[in-house]
Order: C-alpha cells, then sequence, then structure tokens
C-alpha cells in the first residue's frame, strides 16, 4: 500500500482581500497553501507564454501525469480567457482549448503502446499546436517518451513544465533528437513539486506499473487508501481560478 502525505490545512477559508496596488476589486484568497507556492512559477511560465497565447498558436493541452492535471487546468482558464478577450466576435465554443489528460510518469513504458494510440487518435483534432504540460521535470525521460510519442503522431507541439531540475538548454543538450527542436518552457528552476502524490487536491491518481493511458479517479482507486474529501477536491478547483485570475492580473493586467 503506498504511503501518501496527509491531506494539506487549508490556508485560509474563502476570504477576500484588497488588491495591494491599490485597485479597488477585491480578490480571493487560497483554500490551500499549496497554490500559494505556485503563484511565482506559474506567472513567470505564463509570461514565456504570452506572445503564443495571445496569437491564439495552441488549441490542445495534453496534461502529463496526475499531478500536473491541476497546472493544465489553470492555464486552460488563462488561455480561454485570453482567447475571448482577443476574439470577442467568436462563440465561446470556438474560443476554448480542448484539453486531454495522459498518464505519463517515470513508469511510461508499462503503457507505452497504449498512450501511442491515444495520440495517433488525438492527431485530427490538434488543427495548430499542442502545449505538453507537467509539474516537474528531473532527468527528462519521461518526457522525452512523450515528445517522441506526439512527434511520431504528426502532432506539433511545445512542453511546457512548472518546475525543473535543469534548464531548457539542458534538456535540449541531454535529448538533442527528440527535445533539441521542441520549444520548453521552465517556469522555475528547482526541486519543489507542490502538487505531487497529493490526490485529494488533483482528483486523480495513476496506478503504479498500469497499461492504462489515463489517470483515474483517486476515489476509484482501491489500491490507495482514501484521504482527504471530495470538498477538497471541489476547493482546489476554486484555487485554480483564483490563481488564473491572479495571473491575468499580473501578466496582462486583466
Amino acid at each position: 500500500m503506498k504511503t501518501l502525505e496527509q491531506p494539506p490545512k487549508e490556508s485560509n477559508k474563502l476570504k477576500k482581500e484588497i488588491d495591494p496596488r491599490g485597485r479597488k476589486e477585491e480578490i480571493k484568497k487560497y483554500n490551500f497553501e499549496e497554490f500559494e507556492r505556485l503563484e511565482k512559477s506559474t506567472i513567470s511560465l505564463v509570461e514565456q507564454l504570452k506572445e503564443k497565447i495571445d496569437r491564439g498558436e495552441y488549441d490542445m493541452l495534453i496534461s502529463d501525469d496526475s499531478s500536473g492535471r491541476l497546472h493544465t487546468l489553470i492555464l486552460r482558464k488563462v488561455i480561454n480567457e485570453r482567447n475571448r478577450k482577443m476574439h470577442p466576435e467568436l462563440p465561446q465554443n470556438e474560443t476554448e482549448v480542448k484539453t486531454r489528460f495522459i498518464a505519463g510518469g517515470t513508469d511510461i513504458d508499462d503503457r507505452y503502446s497504449k498512450i501511442s494510440e491515444f495520440f495517433q487518435k488525438l492527431r485530427p483534432e490538434v488543427k495548430k499546436k499542442a502545449l505538453l504540460v507537467t509539474e516537474y521535470m528531473n532527468t527528462g525521460r519521461s518526457i522525452r517518451y512523450l515528445a517522441e510519442l506526439i512527434e511520431h503522431s504528426g502532432i506539433d507541439f511545445d512542453i511546457a513544465t512548472d518546475r525543473a531540475e535543469d534548464t531548457p538548454e539542458g534538456y535540449k543538450r541531454k535529448f538533442p533528437n527528440t527535445l533539441g527542436s521542441k520549444v520548453v518552457y521552465v517556469g522555475m528552476v528547482g526541486r519543489e513539486f507542490p502538487l505531487y502524490k497529493k490526490p485529494w487536491l488533483t482528483g486523480v491518481e495513476k496506478k503504479l506499473f498500469s497499461s492504462e493511458a489515463h489517470p483515474r479517479a483517486y476515489r476509484d482507486n482501491l489500491d490507495a487508501p482514501i484521504q482527504g474529501s471530495q470538498e477538497d477536491v471541489n476547493k482546489a478547483r476554486e484555487d485554480v481560478g483564483i490563481l488564473a485570475d491572479k495571473v491575468l492580473r499580473e501578466v496582462w493586467g486583466d
């Protein structure tokens, strides 16, 4: 049986405070302190992606592994808001970026064929470019595998990670045949992963050494002890919106 960290304490009840820059609108505070720890790296990452987002380059987000799910949802809200801002004449369904979730990770060998099949089926849905989103890159091995599979399917894509052990240039030198031609965005270089192994926040969990291409709902995973509650998952989704709104204010002044 896997050992998981204890569910986090709520950093604050849903309160409001005045924007410190003196604006009159009120902003909500996070339910969980993990999202406070994500602010700096997420803002940095989106600042790097800003021009491509405003050009509408991405029409698909691919979330790598369970802990990357909330990072992907934050980026989805940011991109959707900017798409609506840039193209107010379009109906909402035409400004929403598509999102798909897969079970990546270091044991990807066990589901290599299933993920490959999934990307082949996904190819017709990507009209422009996909963004592969992960929480953390260490050696880069699992991202290299995914990059091989996505590229083999014919999907054009960039890579975005919240944290990494190395710089984008370092990963390109390490895997020149796979990542050398790809754009890799890193929010921050450093070893910290606030959402890793916290399925009571992400709502999903990957079964280790499984052949399944996608993570399963945390409460459907009978191999893991159930901690936290559905309320925690719901509050984490609130925090996704709070952080995305803060990113929009910081990066675009929205």
